[in-house]
């Protein structure tokens, strides 16, 4: 499968007038006709750059549209174009990218890069809302290491499962398909069991390890197969319950903590694992998923007033 690279990505969108065109796209109605609900203009037509501006006028109508008014780049010195290639950046990268790596390459302050890509991963949060009806998911359950906690020669770490620097991560992934991960204090059936009930409706089939949290989703009506590890049995022979597509999305979230993010505060991490999600989600779109997560901006009727009334 061909994914867009970097130069056909500058191609198309390269420009300011070009990304300020494009987001306009990304928002306009649904009918492609004017915000002004007494104009019926269409904006193919009648919608030209205004001069100065970075804003489109109705010919029609006189009606000034700020495409970015609403959105994450609104009020914001970054020029589009460059909202555009960091965002794009940051889905094409397998391990993700560091705010001190954006610093480096656009000179930009590094509390600018690091609000912006907190903005971008939020904007991340607002697309991942799926359905997973009848679909084949894989529930696991890891640790993460937060913060600078622990580094210390005389830290009292626990026993078991996990450590006082560690930080609990649910992991919903279906198979070939969408990634869920969430925070969660730790890993008791009575933390993880409504975040499953949460996220994952009962024609759902569920495969996990064989970890106690887990027991009670047949009588919750769930179709529920496990996978022994203590045995050494890395896939079921008799159900094909596996946990192997979960483990390697956990693979790669921790590569992008360990070698990109490095130090992650367990406040903003939820931040960051939307990020990892999105990003496995849409792995198989031609363009990493840009153009799904600019569709992801209210729409400009929205911002604009009074929507139109159907004839």
């Amino acid at each position: 499968m061909h994914y867009m690279t970097v130069p056909i990505f500058k191609k198309k969108y390269g420009s300011e007038a070009a990304c300020l065109k494009a987001l306009l796209e990304f928002r306009m109605n649904g009918d492609g006709l004017c915000f002004n609900p007494l104009c019926k203009a269409s904006i193919d037509k009648y919608y030209h750059p205004l001069k100065g501006r970075k804003a489109f006028i109705c010919s029609r109508c006189l009606k000034h549209v700020y495409p970015m008014a609403g959105s994450i780049f609104d009020h914001s010195h970054i020029k589009v174009s460059d909202w555009f290639y960091i965002i794009f950046k940051m889905l094409y990268s397998r391990n993700g990218i560091s705010a001190n790596e954006i610093h480096r390459e656009f000179g930009f302050a590094y509390r600018t890069v690091f609000k912006m890509l907190h903005q971008v991963r939020g904007l991340m949060m607002d697309c991942l809302d799926f359905e997973l009806a009848n679909s084949v998911v894989e529930i696991d359950e890891s640790y993460v290491l937060t913060g600078n906690k622990g580094y210390g020669r005389h830290f009292p770490f626990t026993r078991g499962r996990g450590s006082l620097r560690s930080t609990s991560i649910l992991g919903i992934i279906e198979r070939r398909g969408i990634a869920k991960f969430i925070v969660i204090p730790d890993t008791s059936a009575t933390t993880i069991i409504p975040e499953i009930i949460k996220n994952v409706p009962t024609s759902t089939l569920i495969y996990t390890d064989s970890w106690g949290a887990y027991n009670q989703l047949k009588s919750l009506g769930y179709k529920h197969a496990m996978v022994n590890h203590s045995k050494y049995e890395w896939v079921d022979s008799n159900t094909g319950a596996s946990t192997n597509s979960a483990e390697g999305a956990f693979s790669n979230l921790k590569r992008c903590i360990v070698g990109s993010w490095r130090n992650v505060s367990p406040g903003k991490l939820q931040n960051y694992v939307h990020e990892q999600a999105f990003r496995h989600s849409y792995r198989f779109e031609y363009d990493y998923g840009f153009e799904i997560l600019m569709r992801c901006f209210p729409p400009l009727s929205d911002v604009y007033g009074e929507k139109r009334k159907a004839a």
